[in-house]
């Protein structure tokens, strides 16, 4: 329908479990059966990389999570970092901290990540009464 760009609020962490390979090497590993993939094409077998390909021919934005507790155990995460411009301190608040700090991030597949045009973060923090009132 045209969309200049389209934005997944979906995080892609791991493989697809779906995939014939996966499923393929599950068998193998869990009870020795090893599966023919006879006739299947080579372009079925693989539902992450048929993600990519499909993400690499539009103007695709993949979301990503801040981890503010934990650390996510890879250093792998391919992201498009924000670049902020503050013009001084609003009154009263010299000393207050503008963004909060995490300590990681949990990302997508790096093919995933590299197949979009961009990312952003889609985290959410309700107010100290449950309720979300806004997102960044």
């Amino acid at each position: 329908m045209g969309a200049l760009s389209i934005g997944l609020d979906i995080l892609f962490a791991e493989d697809d479990r779906t995939s014939i390979n996966i499923i393929k090497k599950e068998l193998l590993n869990d009870f020795g059966v090893d599966l023919e993939l006879k006739g299947i094409p080579q372009e079925y077998r693989d539902n992450d990389k048929r993600l990519a390909d499909a993400l690499s021919r539009g103007a695709v934005v993949l979301g990503y999570q801040f981890l503010f507790d934990e650390d996510s155990g890879s250093d792998s995460c391919l992201l498009n970092p924000l670049h902020v411009n503050t013009l001084g301190n609003v009154k009263g608040e010299e000393n207050s901290v503008l963004f909060a700090t995490a300590r990681s991030a949990s990302c997508n597949l790096q093919r995933l990540s590299e197949a979009a045009v961009a990312s952003g973060f889609f985290n959410v923090s309700p107010d100290q009464d449950g309720i979300l009132r806004r997102i960044p």
